[in-house]
């Protein structure tokens, strides 16, 4: 299955947000084009040669969420001449990829980049190409390159990074880099990552302790883009499994004699000497 590409759009007096192809995620990051958070990713005017004709795009869009990507491809194309907008390059861009026509999607987001060189979603959808083509450490340089790029930007980045160590059997190096994730999170991407390090050790259960723990404080984000770029990245899960995990979930360490039981605090991947509500008679 390919993975989701992000696109984001923003009209002149309409701001759309950050659309994700199925489901949109709504606590991830909404940098916008123009104004507001977000701004730096891009050049902060349209120029006249950046046009959009905003009933054609919420059109292309609407197909797009609907999985329509050969419906999306002919409005934007019937469209082309009046829309010279990043905006409209990127999710162009985003279609051809779910069609596999990487070399032309690449094309695309190359065209938005030459209009708005910053634009951060545009870059991101350049570096997933890398990515779904199997180019595991060229997709790796490129997501470092665009750090820093703000605090819920980075960790998106930051997870898509840990997977790429992962896709190369490097755990080791992925453990590092999600180890070095600022901790309290924005977003459910910083609870992937940790839960991908965890599925790489064939640690199930403390995956999805991580993935329950995510839900519990970003309810929603995991479904869409996360999910399925872990599911890529060969992590087989489903919400129904998420849905089963007890928050704070009980762990026994192997290795504890005493057999006491401890909580598995979510803001690291050790084992805490926490006692649980069970032995201290609550």
């Amino acid at each position: 299955m390919l993975s989701q590409l992000t696109v984001f759009l923003s009209l002149p007096a309409l701001c759309l947000g950050m659309v994700v192809v199925a489901d949109p995620e709504p606590n991830l990051p909404q940098p916008t084009i123009g104004a507001g958070a977000g701004a730096e990713f891009s050049r902060k005017e349209p120029d006249a040669e950046q046009s959009v004709d905003g009933s054609v795009l919420q059109q292309a869009v609407k197909a797009y969420n609907a999985q329509d990507f050969h419906g999306a491809l002919r409005i934007l194309e019937r469209a082309s001449h009046q829309n010279r907008h990043p905006v409209v390059f990127n999710v162009r861009g985003a279609v051809l990829t779910e069609l596999r026509r990487y070399d032309e999607a690449g094309k695309w987001f190359q065209k938005a980049l030459a209009l708005a060189p910053q634009h951060f979603w545009a870059r991101f959808n350049m570096s997933e190409l890398q990515f779904l083509q199997g180019s595991y450490s060229r997709a790796r340089d490129m997501f470092l390159a665009m750090k820093p790029a703000g605090k819920r930007e980075d960790e998106l980045l930051d997870l898509k990074i840990v997977l790429t160590y992962l896709k190369t059997d490097d755990t080791a190096g992925a453990s590092a880099h999600a180890d070095k994730m600022p901790f309290p999170a924005d977003t459910a991407a910083w609870y992937a990552a940790q839960a991908a390090v965890a599925f790489q050790s064939q640690d199930r259960a403390k995956a999805l302790a991580w993935l329950a723990e995510s839900e519990r404080v970003f309810p929603g984000q995991l479904e869409g883009f996360l999910m399925k770029t872990m599911r890529e990245a060969g992590m087989d899960f489903s919400m129904d499994e998420i849905g089963v995990v007890p928050a704070p979930v009980v762990v026994v360490p192997p290795e504890n004699s005493r057999e006491e039981s401890f909580t598995l605090d979510p803001r690291t991947s050790d084992y805490l000497l926490v006692p649980s509500a069970f032995d201290s008679g609550e």
